[in-house]
C-alpha cells in the first residue's frame, strides 16, 4: 500500500511539473532541464556518498521499511531514518556544490558571452535537481519511516541542518543572480562592438588569407559573437563595412585589382551578416583602393597581415 501511494504521488508531482513546462515552452522546453553535467554531479555524488556510509544490505532494508507495511525490528527503522536523512541532505548539498562549480566556471569564462548561459544552466539545473530529488523522493520516504518510529515511541530530533541548507541555498541562488548580472554586464562592456567605431580585433581572429576574400572558420565564429550586438545597434544606426588589403599582397586572377579584393572581403562579411539577420538597408560597403593603414587601437603593434581585414563602423 505504501509503495503504491508513493509511486502515485511521484507520478502526479512530475505530471504537473512537466505539464507546466509543456504549456509554457512546448516540447522543446523539456530539453532545458536535461543537463548531463548536473546529473553526474548530483546523482553520482549522492550514490557514492551513500555507498561510503551504508552497506547495500542496509540500503535495501531501509527502502523496505519505507515502502512496505510489514513490521520490522526497531533498529532497522532507525537505520532507515538515518539513510533517508543522509540522502535528502547530500542531494541538496551536491546541488549546491555543482552550483558553486558552475559559477566558478562562469567567472573563468566571463569574457566569452557564449559560455555564460551554459555555465548558468549548470549552476541552476544542478540546484534544481538537488532540491527536487530531496523533496519528492527522499523526504517522503523519511516521513514514512518517522511514522513507524513513532509507534516505537522514538521521535528523531528536529534537524537544524536542513534549515541551514535551505538558507544557504537561498543565498547561493541570490549570488547566482548577481554573478549572472555581472557576467552579462562584463560581456557587454568587453564586447568588440560599440556605438562609435569598431574594428574586428586582430588579437582575437585570424586575418584573411593572402589574396583571398573567403571567411575562415574562426572568423565566422567571431562574427557569430558580435552579430547580436550589430543587429541591436543597426536598429538606430547604420553600419559601414570597409574592406582592406595588404600592401603588395598577391591576389587571385578572379580579382582585377587590390581594390576589388578589398571590396570582396567587405561584401562577404556583409553577406554573412545579412544571412544572420542584419538588414541590408542598414549597412553600406566600401573598400580602400590604396594600401592605406586602418586605424589601430592605442599601443597596438603592427603585425604581419594586419591589413587583410575589414573594419566595421557603427554610425
Amino acid at each position: 500500500m505504501k509503495i503504491a501511494k508513493f509511486v502515485l504521488g511521484f507520478i502526479l508531482i512530475n505530471l504537473f511539473w512537466w505539464l507546466s513546462v509543456f504549456i509554457s515552452e512546448g516540447v522543446r522546453g523539456f530539453l532545458s532541464f536535461i543537463n548531463m553535467e548536473a546529473i553526474l554531479i548530483v546523482w553520482g555524488g549522492v550514490f557514492i556518498i551513500t555507498l561510503m556510509s551504508f552497506s547495500l544490505k542496509e540500503i535495501k532494508t531501509s527502502f523496505r521499511c519505507a515502502l512496505t507495511n510489514y513490521n520490522r525490528p526497531e533498529n532497522e527503522y532507525i537505520t532507515a531514518d538515518h539513510l533517508f536523512s543522509s540522502l535528502a541532505d547530500s542531494s541538496v548539498a551536491f546541488g549546491l556544490i555543482a552550483t558553486i562549480l558552475g559559477m566558478i566556471l562562469l567567472l573563468i569564462n566571463v569574457d566569452d558571452p557564449s559560455k555564460v548561459p551554459v555555465r548558468m544552466a549548470l549552476a541552476l539545473t544542478a540546484l534544481f535537481y538537488g532540491f527536487l530529488i530531496s523533496e519528492i523522493i527522499f523526504i517522503p520516504l523519511k516521513n514514512n519511516v518517522k511514522k513507524k518510529l513513532a509507534e516505537f515511541k522514538i521521535y528523531p530530533k528536529n534537524e537544524r541542518g536542513r534549515v541551514l541548507v535551505g538558507v544557504l541555498g537561498f543565498f547561493i541562488i541570490l549570488t547566482c543572480f548577481f554573478v549572472m548580472m555581472y557576467a552579462i554586464t562584463s560581456a557587454l562592456v568587453t564586447s568588440p562592438v560599440s556605438r562609435r567605431k569598431t574594428t574586428i580585433d586582430q588579437k582575437l581572429i585570424p586575418f584573411f588569407k593572402p589574396g583571398s576574400a573567403n571567411l575562415s572558420g574562426a572568423m565566422i565564429k567571431y562574427l557569430d559573437l558580435i552579430t547580436p550586438s550589430l543587429i541591436s545597434d543597426s536598429e538606430e544606426n547604420t553600419i559601414e563595412i570597409i574592406g582592406y588589403y595588404e600592401k603588395e599582397e598577391p591576389y587571385l586572377p578572379k580579382y582585377k585589382s587590390h581594390a576589388e579584393l578589398a571590396a570582396s572581403r567587405a561584401q562577404n562579411i556583409a553577406d554573412y551578416l545579412i544571412k544572420k539577420g542584419l538588414l541590408p538597408e542598414n549597412m553600406f560597403l566600401s573598400a580602400v583602393g590604396e594600401p592605406a593603414e586602418p586605424e589601430y587601437r592605442i599601443e597596438m603593434e603592427k603585425v604581419e597581415g594586419s591589413n587583410r581585414m575589414v573594419k566595421i563602423i557603427i554610425k
